[in-house]
């Protein structure tokens, strides 16, 4: 008679319900990062299309929309180490780099209602846009933002803006963009001389 050893049924039982939780974790992982991404490219897509049609208003213009921020925008100034809303913007350098704090700008929320809604019907078919996660609080860093110079608001003759949207999983559409905040999709016009430096937050 020969003396065999093996798993016990209670065992292997146990050995598959381990692997099975093992999986359904890493199916939620990627579901949730692949849920992550297409959010990513929502809001990529948006910009793009809102950058598009700021292009067609400044031809018609000469000049890109001021006039309506301020029903959810505010002016802001930076003193010397700080920013506001957490974000810190500052001047573009000739390397493409961004350093210093730029103060007196004007930023329109797209938690805001109506955000850039000078462009609807005219230059694009939508009203407003509002983050793929639901999030509607002015501050929080994924609610994108068009930003404009106070001094060109003013009088109604803005000739450069900037515009950007945090990213949560899809880096690359941040390092392949035109500005240098890495977790930022950005999207600017005319000769921007501000930028966004980064979100004290991230």
């Amino acid at each position: 008679m020969k003396n065999t050893s093996g798993f016990t049924l209670i065992e292997l039982l146990i050995v598959i319900a381990i692997i099975g939780i093992l999986s359904s974790i890493v199916i939620a992982l990627n579901y949730e990062t692949v849920r992550a991404k297409t959010r990513d490219t929502e809001r990529v897509s948006w910009l793009n299309d809102f950058a598009d049609a700021l292009v067609l208003y400044y031809d018609d213009n000469q000049r890109y929309p001021g006039q309506r921020l301020g029903v959810g925008g505010a002016t802001y100034t930076f003193p010397a180490g700080n920013n506001y809303f957490h974000f810190h913007y500052g001047y573009t350098q000739l390397d493409g780099s961004c350093t210093g704090n730029y103060p007196n700008l004007k930023f329109e929320n797209s938690a805001s209602d109506g955000f850039l809604d000078i462009l609807y019907p005219d230059y694009i078919n939508i009203t407003g846009f509002f983050d793929p996660l639901g999030q509607e609080v002015q501050d929080t860093p994924y609610n994108c933002r068009y930003v404009v110079q106070q001094s060109e608001r003013d009088v109604n003759n803005v000739q450069s803006y900037l515009m950007h949207c945090r990213i949560e999983k899809s880096l690359e559409y941040a390092e392949g963009d035109s500005g240098t905040a890495p977790l930022y999709f950005e999207r600017s016009g005319g000769n921007p001389p501000f930028c966004l430096v980064d979100h004290n937050t991230d």
